[in-house]
């Protein structure tokens, strides 16, 4: 690979800091230890205790540290320069003086966690770093090194163009945000119609659960003619993942027809972390049987099964579930308490086009985040390239 400017190996702008830290300031805290550098950000995080059983080294302000074992994948960090204390870490890292007449620190943090060093490493290690990248290993590796003026001009235009691409990420984000509250909003105005008489759950609905009845004693590896049992972590808002489903024998299943999924029954996580998840059986499904976790809800000639999930997964509802449940340590809804919940019940006709609505503009978010995911893609894929620029002496 060709580069605009001479290759120099890292030993003539770093050295190795040998210095380990005193076994008594490691112990009182004195001294904080490194837990990890983040991958993405190259940040040090410290550990909250000071407790160790290997060696250690010691870090002060301003150094360049490295971790042996995860360099490649961008741990590589500054120590504040600002810092009163150094800290210290384990022999699984090196800790290295940056020669500041020489070289700009944060121009080698750029460049040894870019695309161009691994590829320097890939050349010059051929063998690749099946052990720590230790110093007799790292500093002998030639990399590009321009002037100290063109080093931070570098660094200069490379952290403006990160700033707007972190600038961007965070617009992204934030856009994808305001879609879910957008449709949320639009949901509970759709909802909060006051012509539509207010019922409850309980009136529109027959809502059981699973009978106390031992599965796990009958769940199998899924042969010929067993049945899905549909738990907690299987319901989704946008439908079921049975990609993991335990299975029990079909005459079980047969013998418990409470607890046997049709389709157009509408089933509800009632306890735990996805409380309120909700979505409904299609009539393509497999037979399902309803199991631990899940409340089935069959509704009655009030109420369009399709309904009667756009309702329960709407704000209207699920604030409801929050008040109920926001005092308890484990969240949990008994069958008496979904049968309270209240919900809007309009005309079966009035029913159709809010469904037909709703389902519009989910269609019309999800080809927007469909775009958002896009470019969150081509904004992880642009720093790499312009750091490619940058140690090639092409970025303008």
């Amino acid at each position: 690979m060709k580069y605009r400017w001479p290759l120099s190996p890292l030993s003539e702008v770093l050295a190795e800091r040998t210095e380990r830290p005193d076994p008594v300031d490691l112990a009182s805290g004195v001294i904080r230890i490194v837990s990890k550098i983040g991958f993405n950000d190259g940040i040090i995080r410290l550990r909250s205790e000071g407790d160790t059983r290997t060696g250690m080294i010691l870090i002060r302000p301003g150094d360049l540290v490295v971790s042996g074992i995860n360099a490649i994948k961008g741990a590589i960090a500054i120590y504040d320069s600002n810092a009163t204390q150094p800290i210290a870490a384990t022999i699984h890292y090196s800790s290295y003086i940056p020669k500041k007449e020489k070289v700009d620190a944060r121009y080698l943090w750029w460049l040894l966690r870019s695309n161009t060093f691994r590829e320097i490493l890939n050349e010059y290690l051929p063998r690749g770093i099946k052990t720590e990248l230790k110093a007799k290993r790292f500093l002998p590796v030639p990399v590009p090194f321009p002037s100290l003026e063109e080093q931070r001009r570098i660094v200069a235009r490379t952290e403006a163009l990160a700033a707007k691409i972190e600038e961007a990420r965070e617009l992204r984000k934030k856009a994808v945000e305001e879609l879910g509250a957008l449709l949320d909003a639009m949901s509970y105005a759709v909802f909060r119609n006051p012509r539509n008489p207010n019922k409850t759950v309980g009136d529109i609905a027959n809502v059981t659960k699973l009978a106390g009845f031992e599965y796990t004693k009958y769940f199998t590896n899924a042969p010929p003619g067993t049945v899905k049992v549909v738990r907690a972590g299987n319901v989704r808002n946008n439908g079921l993942d049975l990609s993991n489903a335990m299975t029990i024998p079909k005459e079980i299943s047969d013998a418990l027809p409470r607890s046997q999924l049709k389709p157009e029954d509408v089933i509800m996580t009632f306890i735990g972390a996805k409380i309120g998840d909700v979505t409904y059986i299609r009539h393509d499904h497999p037979c399902l049987h309803c199991g631990p976790n899940v409340a089935k809800l069959t509704p009655n000639e009030q109420v369009s099964h399709l309904y009667l999930v756009k309702v329960l997964q709407s704000y209207l509802v699920q604030n409801q579930i929050k008040e109920i449940t926001k005092s308890t340590a484990q969240p949990n809804l008994s069958m008496k308490t979904i049968r309270q919940l209240k919900v809007p019940v309009p005309p079966l006709s009035t029913q159709s086009r809010i469904v037909a609505y709703l389902d519009n503009l989910q269609a019309k978010m999800d080809a927007l985040k469909r775009l958002q995911s896009e470019t969150a893609a081509e904004l992880d894929a642009l720093l790499p390239s312009i750091l490619d620029k940058a140690f090639k002496g092409e970025l303008a």
